[in-house]
């Protein structure tokens, strides 16, 4: 018979019951992972609560696996909400001071993002951590949004700011670099609940059903125009997920939650709006703050058809100037610490 592979007492408190995946999961970790958990009973049930509410037994296992061995790294995981920080994140003061202003705004749209399709009732899960990103040749990723879905198992999405753009980033651009990429990831754990998304290659490239599920109900308008703007003009739209965040007004609730974070990560001993309005180089007319702010939301959405339509209209060509001084001075002018 089989020894159980975690007593269900221990000599500060009490495990929690464990079902048979979790039991599975206990037997293949090796002795030293296994004696971390007998000590460590808040993650321990953490864990076990993961995999007991996931569909898929192996695929919970292996990312419990990655959750327990970032934990011990001095990682954290917010098992209501099924975010997992990295200890990278944690250990970077700045990020993780704009994180948690950022999560504690209540009815903010990436607050309504983490609650609605990631929260623990949800077949999903989001990492967040700093690294370096490899750099494509002709452009800059200052963060990235990696999806991992096979068909039927429970999505997994892991956001990464680049270490480069971390170090010398403001407040504000590092709100809005969460703020975007977790719109990537709610966006395609859309489309997966919508059976529009097959699976997703270890590269992040997304392969959607050549003959998905057709809704009638109301959510039959949102999988419609998906399809629409991912094969627009019968292609596969390389912009498809951006286009999204315009037609759902995602990148309207950005600049909404951009509004609503900045009294908190303002420096108002060197207030940035005043800055920008004394600019002597000041370019493309006055601002206000939500001027501003409107700007950073377009940032990343270059390519789109509306971004198009907007800033390369040769009869406008205003709008484009206002938006590369924008993109220079939340850099040049904006508070870069966070307390």
């Amino acid at each position: 018979m089989l020894k159980h592979p975690c007593p269900q007492t221990t000599e500060i408190g009490i495990l929690y019951p464990i079902d048979k995946c979790s039991k599975t999961f206990l037997e293949h970790l090796d002795n030293t992972s296994r004696k971390w958990l007998y000590t460590h009973n808040e993650v321990h049930n953490d864990i076990m609560n993961y995999i007991k509410n996931s569909p898929n037994c192996d695929e919970a296992n292996q990312i419990a696996n990655e959750i327990l061995n970032e934990v011990k790294r001095g990682g954290k995981f917010n098992v209501k909400n099924e975010i997992l920080l990295d200890s990278t994140f944690l250990a970077n003061q700045k990020v993780n001071c704009v994180f948690n202003k950022l999560i504690s705004q209540n009815n903010s749209f990436f607050k309504n993002i983490i609650i609605n399709s990631f929260a623990s009732s949800k077949t999903a899960i989001l990492k967040y951590d700093i690294a370096n990103i490899p750099q494509p040749s002709g452009g800059i990723y200052n963060a990235i949004t990696k999806p991992i879905y096979n068909n039927g198992g429970k999505s997994f999405y892991k956001i990464t700011l680049d270490a480069s753009f971390v170090i010398n980033a403001s407040a504000i651009e590092i709100a809005f670099a969460i703020i975007h990429e977790s719109i990537h990831a709610e966006l395609i754990e859309r489309c997966i609940e919508l059976n529009l998304i097959e699976y997703i290659t270890n590269s992040g490239n997304v392969k959607f059903f050549s003959t998905p599920v057709t809704y009638t109900n109301n959510t039959a308008i949102f999988q419609q125009l998906i399809m629409y703007y991912q094969s627009y003009n019968g292609a596969i739209h390389p912009e498809w997920n951006h286009d999204l965040f315009n037609l759902f007004n995602y990148r309207d609730k950005l600049q909404t939650d951009l509004l609503n974070i900045h009294p908190y990560i303002n420096d108002s001993t060197n207030d940035f709006l005043t800055s920008v309005i004394n600019d002597p180089n000041i370019q493309g007319g006055t601002y206000t703050l939500q001027d501003i702010m409107y700007y950073t939301s377009w940032l990343g959405l270059e390519g789109t058809l509306e971004y198009n339509s907007i800033f390369n209209d040769p009869t406008n060509p205003n709008e484009s100037i206002r938006k590369s001084y924008t993109e220079t001075v939340i850099n040049t002018k904006y508070n870069h610490n966070c307390n």
